[in-house]
């Protein structure tokens, strides 16, 4: 990536929120696959993934995923045996179908949920800068845009980001280290998904037992670890492809805002350099995506499918150390995209039950700024970005959904370009993100007995996420100009550390949805992706039900989880659910225009009868 940017996701999406003066084109999405859910266990699921496919989509392929989900894919080649016979293999659905399968099955044959996956073929508007020389310890000069305007305070001074004035105050947190001995972040693993590592000097070597760990972590577009053993064996390591929607060195930089050694470690007596938040803390890296825009499906060979990162939060968050050697404390997610699958908020909720601290970016250069997924989940900490001044970030995304604010614009990070590393500031909620993980990984560190015995409480009960919110939403300043929408305010690090958590000493137990989930139980994972939505709406479920026409939504998992796939990934339908998540009530011609544009688009059968009957 020539600009650490997570921008405009979908151009349908772009034309969707900005008012219907040209109304976008049809979304033609291209059904790819199938993500599958049964009751078998994991260890019987091989067994079953034939029989699955077959029930879905005959001739198909299923293959099972290490948490013991099915990954229904076209087969290659087009036929093979199936139900004793060989059956010729469709290699496409149109969307109504899909889902129409999905509607059929879920709940049968053993099957819990089924979620088709796609590839939405659309412009999507990444602008990324040219190719240009970066030598050593000098800052990499962008021209002055709308979102890239650096500040000459922010260019001068490489900690401006983590000082007490302009940034996170993470030198006040440091100074409250220093008295112990202990490292900032000593102990605490961080789960990093993202384009993967490189070995920069300003993130090597190790100090302390903190830095990258790029032998613990692994390469999920490849499916493939770290082999001392063998000489081609890299693991999570960026490759540093370039080309559109690619974002090269972006998992360098973002490694770097949180575990880079404080000071130069590039070049003595350099005038620039980068100094993590957390060096003390152990960084794994993850390989999930060769770009931060995250998408339903791979576009041809650019690996950009959310899948991955859902695989990759659950392989940190679990028991299993084949593929990530290291439990994951926090993870870092400085990526994000539309629409907010299923498995994604499956994903993140399962972090959350093992007590894992999910931060993510807000994004960035959205249209409309709202807030993209992971970060748009309930249970995940969305983290907005401000600048020298403490304003917001032009370009970044805010809300209610938004936790806190961090530094964001012309943060100094360690860039990687073929052949050579350099120093970048850099402009994005991807930063703001990295920053907040580290300072979570102090909060976690911190060595001061009450605190840890805290901690300690919290860990056990699984719930660290919750005393995270709670600390963060009491240390913050305000953003300049009090803005609604930057969460808490900028985080202050260092008044984080002295948060009395006694009172959060309430044991939640872990395995049940959020207080605040729309439909507690097995199912309510269907409808985070509208809760996303309706954040804002005081009665989001009961607009939901208005507008599918039902008495309990509870009851049509299936009927939210595809309406929020085109409530999210088309233009059209996107513009016209503006009126019905906004905070004041919806009129009937509202919920019609959605009901309109929904039925314009090839949906399936379930959900265009539903729609016609509630009209």
């Amino acid at each position: 990536m020539k600009r650490a940017t997570l921008v405009a996701l979908v151009a349908a999406w772009a034309v969707a929120r900005a008012n219907s003066a040209g109304a976008p084109p049809p979304m033609v999405p291209d059904v790819d696959g199938f993500v599958v859910v049964t009751d078998a266990r994991p260890s019987a699921a091989t067994t079953n993934a034939a029989n699955v496919a077959d029930a879905i989509a005959p001739g198909w392929n299923g293959n099972v995923r290490e948490d013991g989900r099915i990954e229904v894919v076209p087969p290659r080649p087009s036929v093979r045996p199936s139900a004793g016979a060989r059956v010729a293999a469709r290699t496409r659905f149109a969307p109504g179908e899909a889902w129409q399968r999905a509607h059929d099955l879920a709940g049968t044959r053993g099957i819990q949920y089924v979620e088709p996956t796609f590839t939405i073929d659309s412009n999507h508007g990444e602008r990324d800068a040219p190719d240009r020389y970066c030598p050593p310890c000098e800052p990499e000069n962008e021209p002055a845009d709308n979102c890239h305007s650096p500040i000459a305070g922010a260019l001068a001074n490489p900690e401006w980001s983590v000082d007490g004035r302009h940034g996170a105050n993470v030198v006040g947190a440091w100074d409250k280290f220093s008295a112990s001995g202990v490292l900032p972040g000593s102990g605490v693993v961080i789960g990093h998904p993202d384009t993967g590592y490189r070995r920069h000097p300003e993130i090597y070597p190790r100090v302390g037992g903190g830095g990258v760990f790029f032998e613990d972590g692994w390469n999920f577009i490849n499916n493939t670890g770290f082999d001392p053993t063998k000489p081609d064996s890299s693991g999570p390591f960026d490759a540093l492809l370039g080309g559109f929607l690619r974002n090269p060195g972006h998992g360098t930089k973002t490694s770097s805002v949180i575990v880079s050694p404080r000071g130069s470690q590039f070049v003595p007596g350099a005038p620039r350099w980068v100094s993590g938040v957390a060096p003390g803390a152990a960084l794994i890296p993850l390989r999930v995506a060769e770009g931060v825009v995250l998408f339903p499906a791979d576009f041809g060979e650019l690996k950009v499918n959310v899948a991955r990162l859902a695989d990759a939060i659950r392989a940190a968050s679990g028991p299993n150390r084949d593929r990530v050697k290291r439990h994951a404390d926090v993870i870092s997610i400085s990526m994000g995209g539309l629409p907010g699958t299923r498995d994604l908020a499956d994903a993140v909720e399962y972090a959350e039950e093992n007590g894992v601290i999910v931060i993510a970016a807000a994004g960035n250069e959205v249209p409309d700024r709202r807030v993209v997924f992971p970060a748009a989940f309930e249970s995940v900490f969305a983290i907005a970005a401000s600048n020298y001044d403490s304003k917001p970030w032009r370009c970044s995304s805010h809300g209610s959904h938004v936790a806190v604010t961090a530094p964001g614009e012309s943060v100094w990070t360690a860039a990687s370009r073929p052949g050579q590393n350099c120093l970048h500031a850099s402009d994005g909620t991807s930063f703001a993100t990295a920053t907040t993980a580290g300072i979570a990984a102090l909060w976690l560190s911190y060595p001061d007995q009450k605190h840890q015995q805290a901690i300690q409480t919290l860990r056990v009960r699984e719930a660290l996420p919750r005393g995270f919110r709670y600390a963060l939403g009491r240390a913050a300043r305000p953003v300049a100009g009090n803005p609604t929408g930057f969460g808490a305010g900028i985080v202050d690090a260092a008044a984080l550390m002295d948060v009395d958590l006694s009172p959060l000493l309430e044991e939640r137990p872990a395995g049940q949805a959020p207080p605040s989930a729309w439909c507690p139980g097995p199912t309510h994972s269907a409808f985070r992706a509208l809760e996303g939505e309706f954040r804002d709406a005081p009665d989001g479920r009961d607009r939901v039900a208005r507008l599918l026409g039902v008495r309990d939504v509870c009851a049509e998992p299936g009927l939210a989880d595809e309406t929020a796939f085109w409530s999210t990934a088309d233009g059209t339908v996107a513009a016209s659910f503006g009126p019905l998540i906004a905070i004041r009530q919806p009129s009937t011609a509202d919920y019609e225009k959605a009901r309109r544009a929904i039925l314009s688009r090839d949906v399936s059968a379930r959900l265009r009868a539903a729609l016609t009957a509630a009209r």
